[in-house]
């Protein structure tokens, strides 16, 4: 048996006639104010931040104009010392060369005995000495050698007790101290009791390191078959034949030397090539 349903048009509930095209306009809608809203936001963030930055740069900025500024300021100052330093120097130099030059003239009758075995002077050196060196030195003229005073030195470069100390001779007339000089170079090395005598003359500190800096060009200028002679205060002349010159530096002398040593001493080829500034004969 079936069963007859039948529509009560009055039993039906009005419901809103709401359509699914305007439920998304209303969320797009929604979701548009949002956006913006978030737009506006980072857009004041950015901008907040943008103005921190801009102002840390331009502090940065002036930190580094201030930083070149004081580092071209510092450059300024550090080339006047530099300059103020290089002239100390200077005047510090030409004061040590004054100060050599004085005490090489306060030792200018002074003369350096080595080798001398210790005691050898006895009590009396001025006596000692008085009758020796015409022994030694048989080229010395003739004629009574005054010295004023004479006494040893330790050495500062050996501290061995079997080498004899210096002994510095004081001669009250600077001819005399030429006269020993010169009979040294000229006779053969003097023996005193096994010992062999050495004379030279007594400079300063600061001049014997200069002229000491000429030993080894030395050697080889006289192995080259030129001789070489040490002028005061530190100065070597050069002499082969009738050929002469003077060298105040031991780099010029040892470039000289050098050159003769290649090219060989007294041929042509040398009296013509060795011209190059100040290097020629």
């Amino acid at each position: 048996m079936s069963r007859t349903i039948e529509w009560n048009p009055s039993a039906c509930v009005d419901l809103p006639n709401v359509s699914t095209h305007d439920t998304c306009t209303a969320e797009e809608a929604s979701n548009s104010d949002e956006f913006k809203k978030l737009q506006r936001f980072i857009a004041e963030q950015t901008s907040t931040i943008t103005s921190s930055l801009e102002a840390l740069a331009s502090g940065m900025r002036d930190g580094l104009i201030a930083v070149k500024s004081d580092l071209l300021s510092l450059h300024i100052k550090a080339a006047g010392h530099e300059n103020k330093i290089d002239s100390v120097k200077a005047q510090l130099e030409a004061f040590w060369d004054k100060m050599a030059d004085l005490e090489d003239r306060s030792r200018r009758c002074n003369i350096r005995i080595t080798g001398l075995p210790e005691g050898a002077e006895g009590d009396d050196p001025r006596s000692f000495l008085r009758c020796q060196l015409p022994v030694w030195l048989p080229t010395l003229p003739s004629g009574d050698i005054k010295i004023m005073r004479a006494h040893r030195i330790s050495s500062s470069t050996s501290s061995s007790s079997a080498v004899p100390r210096t002994l510095i001779v004081h001669l009250v007339h600077f001819a005399d101290r030429q006269h020993i000089l010169q009979a040294a170079r000229q006779a053969p090395a003097p023996q005193y009791r096994g010992s062999t005598l050495h004379f030279f003359p007594d400079f300063s500190s600061r001049t014997a390191q200069r002229r000491k800096a000429y030993t080894p060009i030395i050697l080889h200028a006289r192995a080259a078959g030129l001789q070489p002679y040490l002028l005061f205060p530190a100065r070597l002349k050069l002499s082969f034949r009738d050929h002469h010159q003077t060298y105040n530096t031991p780099e010029t002398a040892s470039h000289a030397v050098a050159w003769v040593l290649k090219v060989g001493p007294g041929g042509p080829l040398w009296l013509r090539v060795f011209v190059p500034t100040s290097f020629c004969f």
